[in-house]
């Protein structure tokens, strides 16, 4: 659960979940657009060759009778990184609506170009979401020396404060009393007499990262 937890609040926005493809249970989602039985006909018949050139992808195809706009705002809500829109006038281009929920960035991509297209786009989206969260993180951590420093920090922002610290389990408890951080892990460890304690003083042995439960 704290994986779970981990990923809704690294990656997710105001409109939900977004997933990284590499652990997305559905990767792409396909949503024909159809007004008649003969134009699902025609969208199922195309999308065999589809599914075939997406093989090694997890697809998912919404057949639901639901409208197209519930769809979207859905599968945008359960964080699936690739939407296929196919309708008609798709089908007559030889191409279908493809939109990305990273970006809600959407193009036109041809039939023949999927099976090239989406694992690309599948990939730029895995470095994408990673790369914002780590310049996320990055921008919201810090190094300070004292206790009265990280005091100050936790009252006014969030994120992560990293300081040397000598491994007193009272040290953690005064820390945690004063603002109700906690370490969260051990950064690296110090050359002896390198450093001091941001907390007491004595001399540090690791640098380690503090940070609140939310």
């Amino acid at each position: 659960t704290r994986m779970v937890g981990a990923v809704v609040m690294a990656h997710g926005d105001d409109s939900g979940l977004q997933l990284p493809p590499r652990i997305a249970p559905v990767q792409v989602i396909v949503v024909p657009i159809f007004r008649s039985d003969v134009e699902r006909t025609q969208i199922a018949s195309a999308l065999t060759g589809i599914l075939d050139a997406l093989d090694d992808i997890r697809v998912k195809v919404d057949w639901r009778d639901e409208r197209p706009g519930f769809k979207f705002n859905e599968w945008e809500l359960k964080g699936v990184p690739v939407r296929i829109e196919i309708g008609p006038r798709d089908l007559a281009s030889g191409q279908v609506t493809v939109v990305r929920r990273l970006d809600r960035a959407k193009k036109p991509v041809p039939l023949a170009e999927l099976q090239t297209t989406i694992p690309a786009m599948l990939e730029h989206i895995q470095e994408a979401l990673f790369k914002r969260a780590l310049e996320f993180r990055k921008g919201h951590t810090v190094r300070l020396d004292s206790l009265a420093a990280m005091v100050g920090f936790f009252e006014e922002s969030i994120g992560f404060v990293i300081t040397p610290w000598c491994g007193r389990a009272e040290d953690e408890q005064a820390v945690k009393e004063a603002t109700t951080a906690t370490t969260r892990v051990i950064d690296r460890e110090l050359p002896p007499g390198s450093q001091a304690c941001a907390v007491c003083g004595r001399p540090a042995t690791v640098e380690v990262v503090w940070g609140k439960a939310y």
